[in-house]
């Protein structure tokens, strides 16, 4: 390529991150306001917020050539407010399994209540995280997407602090790697 045109892919991917970075920033903000003034009213089943964020997710798995699959088993209920900040979360990360994931490859959104627990798996078919970024995977300026800034895993990290839910990378290979989300199933204390 030419320096032109590299120079307008790195100027495309910056907006794009910079797009996305400022959306997921205000939709937290917007669902944090909220949840400060609500109290929990109803709840969602595991298998409701996957369909939710593969609806959401569909255009962009659609356009990159990417199978979405949902997988759901075991029945547990979460509350609105918490389903609300676990949204982004895994919207963040399934972003991220999708940038990971080349044409033709697969995003798995899993959902499984185990033992007073709903335990959210994001797997791709990417190429695994490099081990020079797993040890810092969670801290701002951590990415090695072009134009990546690290914030989306950190104020992820957060939110999920935030709710008593733990997020950690689970697996990472050359096959793909695998986030899990874990939360308390029901409502909150």
């Amino acid at each position: 390529k030419s320096d032109e045109a590299v120079d307008e892919e790195d100027a495309r991917l910056l907006h794009e991150t910079t797009n996305r970075m400022q959306s997921l920033v205000e939709d937290t903000l917007s669902t944090l306001r909220e949840t400060e003034a609500e109290e929990a009213t109803y709840a969602f089943s595991a298998s409701e917020i996957l369909q939710l964020l593969k609806q959401r997710l569909r255009s962009e798995s659609d356009k990159a050539g990417i199978t979405l699959d949902v997988e759901s088993s075991g029945e547990a209920e979460i509350d609105n407010l918490r389903a609300n900040l676990i949204l982004p979360i895994l919207l963040n990360l399934a972003q991220n399994a999708m940038e990971a994931t080349p044409e033709g490859g697969s995003v798995t959104l899993r959902a499984e209540a185990r033992q007073g627990f709903v335990e959210f798996r994001v797997a791709d078919t990417g190429p695994g995280i490099p081990e020079h970024l797993r040890e810092q995977l969670f801290h701002p300026v951590q990415s090695d997407k072009p134009a990546g800034t690290g914030v989306g895993l950190a104020i992820s990290r957060e939110l999920a602090e935030r709710i008593e839910a733990e997020l950690s990378l689970e697996h990472t290979g050359p096959e793909g790697s695998r986030f899990l989300l874990r939360i308390k199933e029901g409502h909150a204390s």
